[in-house]
């Protein structure tokens, strides 16, 4: 088994090589507006679980009440600031002083997102903090820097070899073989499996950290949600805290898309799979990244 180990270090080794002469020789693609559309916008009601919906409501008035007690001051400079980092939306709807005393009584007997989003203000829609969970070595740069944003290597980083170096291995404590692997009594077997390879860094820690800070949706872009990080994403996708998962897909040059087989691998981290049925955005509110120009990326 340290045989196996040594390589899997010796791959891991010349990967980090390879990748920083790429970082170095080849130019990072410029970022992409849609994308950064999608990742920077509203959070539509109508994506959010039935289960945690009133939960999401809650919350959301809350806000609103919270709002409505600043003084003028006080809610320019909020939206001013929230406009300066959502940079790529077009706010749908400013702020009305008479809005919640007109919809407060509504608010609280409101049972659907399509009310939700016809009268709430794109300003209450938006997500207070946003973190790119980033699971390749290398920094994708379609994030402007600002203060709600967070980004965060969880596999490690190809410039950061004693602060963050890279994970690269196995991520299912749940498969019947890691059950396996755990009975022997020689760690050598465990030694590239990613749950205890993530310990040597805080950026678990601060994974764990976002998911208790408050309610969040999951945004996939570019992940293929195989098993391979079962354990990790099981923890963040069956999180209390989580509001829904919404995949974004691909479509290849014929039209076909890849949303289905994304659906089907979610299906695979969940363990209750009525959860995963209420919380997966269904594929009539989901949009591809991008569409194909006959080109293919593994």
């Amino acid at each position: 088994m340290q045989v196996l180990n040594d390589e899997v270090g010796r791959i891991e080794k010349t990967l980090g090589l390879y990748l920083q002469w790429m970082d170095r020789n080849v130019p990072a693609p410029k970022p992409d507006p849609n994308i950064m559309q999608h990742i920077f916008s509203i959070i539509d009601p109508g994506e959010i679980s039935v289960s945690e919906f009133n939960v999401y409501k809650d919350s959301l008035l809350a806000e609103i009440r919270a709002y409505a007690n600043l003084d003028e001051q006080e809610k320019q400079d909020a939206i001013y600031s929230k406009k300066d980092i959502f940079q790529a939306v077009i706010l749908r709807r400013e702020w009305n002083d008479g809005f919640l005393s007109r919809k407060a009584d509504w608010f609280t007997t409101a049972k659907t997102s399509e009310l939700l989003r016809h009268f709430v203000p794109d300003y209450f829609l938006l997500p207070e903090k946003v973190l790119f969970l980033n699971f390749n070595y290398t920094y994708t740069d379609i994030l402007y820097a600002n203060s709600i944003t967070k980004h965060l290597h969880i596999h490690g980083e190809i410039n950061e070899n004693k602060n963050n170096p890279i994970v690269l291995g196995y991520g299912d404590e749940f498969c019947e073989e890691y059950q396996i692997l755990e009975r022997y009594a020689d760690n050598s077997y465990l030694g590239k499996i990613k749950s205890s390879r993530y310990l040597q860094t805080n950026n678990y820690r601060e994974f764990l950290e976002f998911m208790e800070s408050g309610l969040y949706q999951v945004i996939v872009m570019g992940h293929s949600c195989g098993n391979t990080d079962r354990t990790l994403l099981r923890t963040l996708f069956e999180h209390d805290n989580c509001l829904s998962i919404k995949p974004y897909y691909y479509v290849d040059k014929d039209g076909n898309d890849n949303y289905g087989d994304l659906t089907m691998s979610i299906s695979r981290i969940f363990s209750d799979k009525a959860k995963m049925r209420d919380r997966v955005v269904n594929k009539t509110k989901c949009q591809p990244m991008f569409k194909s120009t006959g080109t293919s990326a593994g």
